[in-house]
C-alpha cells in the first residue's frame, strides 16, 4: 500500500513524500527483503509485535544508503519525529541496528532530508491523493514551478533541479524563477499549445542549447539537461546530441534553483 505523507520542517515549510507502507510481526527483520519485493524508494515500516526490541538487519543495504526516521506513534495514524539513524554501511560486512521504535520511515540518503530539520512538535501527516495534488499544485504555482515546458538538470544521485521556462510576450518581462524567452507572440503560443513540434518548439530547443552552454560555463563541467514539454515528451541534451524520450524524469528529490525542496518521490509537474 502506498501513502503520501507531509513532513513539517523547523522553518515551517513542508515536504511531500510518497512511501510504500508495509507491516511485519518479525523481531529480526531483514530490511533488504522489503525493497526486493517491489520497486520502492521510500518505505514506512510498521512493526506490529509486542516485544520491546527489534533487530534491523541492514547488511545487504550497502548499495542503497538510507536515512531511518524513527517516529513515536502513541495514537493511530499520528506520527511524531523522535530520532534518526543511517544505513550507510559501505561494506558487505554485517550491519545491525537495534531499536525500540515501531514506526520507521526509510528515505534514500540522496534525498538530502536532514533529520535535524524536522519539526518534532508537529506530527507527520498522511494525506489523501486529492489533497496532495491540491497542496502540491498550490505550492508550486506560487513559486512558478511545475508547468510545461521546463528544464530538468540532474545535480546529484536522484536529485533533480527544475528550471521553469517563461515566455515573454510583447516585452512584458516577468521576474519568475527560471529562464525567459523573449518576444513570443500569442500566435506562436497558440500553435505550440496545439502542436509541440511547431515553430516555438524549435525556438525552445535553441534556447535550451544556450542554457546548457551557460550552465557548463558556470559549473566548468558537462551538464546533461532534459527539456520536458509534456508528460510524454522530453528531449535529452547529451554532449552534441538531442534525443527524444517519452519517459521524462520523475521521482527523486525535486529542488528549485535555490536548492529548496519542492517534492520528493513525486511527479515533477502539476
Amino acid at each position: 500500500m502506498k501513502k503520501t505523507f507531509q513532513i513539517f520542517l523547523n522553518d515551517r515549510s513542508k515536504i511531500t513524500i510518497d512511501a510504500t507502507v508495509k507491516s511485519t510481526l518479525e523481531t529480526n527483520i531483514k530490511v533488504h527483503e522489503f525493497f526486493e519485493q517491489d520497486t520502492i524508494l521510500c518505505l514506512l515500516l510498521s512493526i506490529e509485535h509486542d516485544q520491546l526490541n527489534t533487530l534491523l538487519d541492514l547488511t545487504k543495504m550497502s548499495q542503497y544508503p538510507y536515512t531511518l526516521i524513527y517516529f513515536d506513534n502513541y495514537f493511530v495514524d499520528r506520527y511524531y519525529f523522535a530520532a534518526a539513524a543511517y544505513s550507510n554501511n559501505e561494506t558487505e560486512s554485517s550491519f545491525f541496528i537495534n531499536t525500540q521504535f515501531k514506526k520507521i520511515l526509510f528515505i534514500p540518503s540522496s534525498f538530502r532530508l536532514s533529520p535535524s530539520d524536522i519539526d518534532k512538535n508537529i506530527e507527520m501527516k498522511a494525506i489523501e491523493e486529492k489533497e496532495r495534488d491540491l497542496i502540491f499544485q498550490h505550492k508550486v504555482f506560487l513559486d512558478g514551478y511545475g508547468k510545461f515546458p521546463y528544464v530538468i538538470l540532474k545535480t546529484g544521485y536522484a536529485i533533480y533541479m527544475q528550471i521553469p521556462i517563461h515566455f515573454n510576450t510583447k516585452g512584458d518581462f516577468v521576474n519568475y524563477p527560471g529562464t525567459n524567452i523573449e518576444n513570443i507572440s500569442d500566435e506562436l503560443l497558440a500553435n505550440y499549445d496545439k502542436d509541440k513540434t511547431s515553430e516555438l518548439h524549435d525556438i525552445i530547443i535553441k534556447h535550451c542549447q544556450w542554457l546548457k552552454t551557460k550552465i557548463e560555463a558556470a559549473k566548468n563541467r558537462e551538464a546533461r539537461i532534459c527539456l520536458v514539454e509534456s508528460p510524454e515528451i522530453g528531449y535529452y541534451f547529451d554532449i552534441d546530441e538531442i534525443n527524444f524520450t517519452d519517459s521524462i524524469p520523475t521521482g527523486g528529490t525535486l529542488v528549485t534553483q535555490q536548492n529548496k525542496i519542492l517534492a520528493m518521490n513525486a511527479n515533477h509537474y502539476l
